[in-house]
């Protein structure tokens, strides 16, 4: 009897998505930083039961048309890579095409966007690797939300910590990230509390003064006052 089989995409593709999304907040973090490759400004992440239950980001980027709507969550399709030069000096801060789906393999998936060239908005979900669309009021940008992650892959489930562990991760990834865009307004919610919320810097700073701002604003003044600048990086003085 033959024992070795070669296991169906579906099922690679679930193994595959579980291994880049290894916990709630690499959602996180490849969600926004799509918002932020979309041009988005301001940046709101909702989370329930530590990002398993559901995570949802709101951006006021560019948006999607109905047709990259459709294709967004395909495997290797992205709007940010077109040859082998974009990837020795990739000018996004994702590029490969698998982040969402990736996420749509372990996770409900829905996604609403307008085109500013089109003349209504739409929504897109996905339930087991499935897609339904239908027409929505025209918002600026795209909301995505992702509902009970690694429901269909026991395995990951299993090896996630308590919703406020995933949380702390959550939240320490967020700040990551606001540190590295301080041209970005962030707010991170869990449930209805306010966890963190950061400010965008005003557009007349350069980048250094942007990040003297955002570092002022998440680490305070105490900070800033006994930090001393090596070699373009903020080390404490004590």
């Amino acid at each position: 009897m033959q024992r070795i089989k070669i296991l169906g995409s579906d099922l690679v593709g679930r193994i595959a998505a579980a291994e880049i999304i290894e916990r709630p907040a690499y959602v996180v973090k490849e969600l926004v930083e799509n918002a932020i490759d979309s041009g988005a400004s301001d940046v709101s992440i909702s989370v329930e039961g530590g990002g398993l239950t559901r995570i949802t980001v709101r951006d006021n980027g560019s948006g999607m048309s109905r047709s990259d709507l459709a294709m967004c969550c395909d495997q290797f399709a992205t709007s940010k890579t077109r040859s082998m030069d974009d990837l020795d000096s990739p000018a996004h801060l994702g590029f490969r095409g698998e982040a969402l789906f990736s996420i749509v393999s372990v996770a409900d998936v829905s996604i609403t966007t307008w085109d500013k060239n089109e003349d209504t908005g739409w929504m897109r979900s996905w339930e087991n690797g499935i897609g339904r669309e239908k027409p929505a009021a025209r918002i600026r940008g795209t909301i995505v939300t992702v509902s009970n992650l690694f429901a269909r892959v026991p395995a990951r489930l299993a090896h996630m910590k308590a919703p406020h562990r995933e949380m702390a991760h959550i939240s320490e990834m967020v700040r990551q990230l606001s540190l590295a865009n301080p041209g970005v307004s962030f707010g991170l919610f869990s449930g209805q509390k306010p966890v963190y919320s950061a400010c965008s810097c005003r557009d007349n700073q350069n980048l250094h003064e942007q990040a003297i701002c955002r570092l002022r604003e998440i680490f305070g003044e105490n900070f800033m006052d006994e930090a001393n600048l090596v070699h373009g990086v903020f080390v404490s003085g004590s």
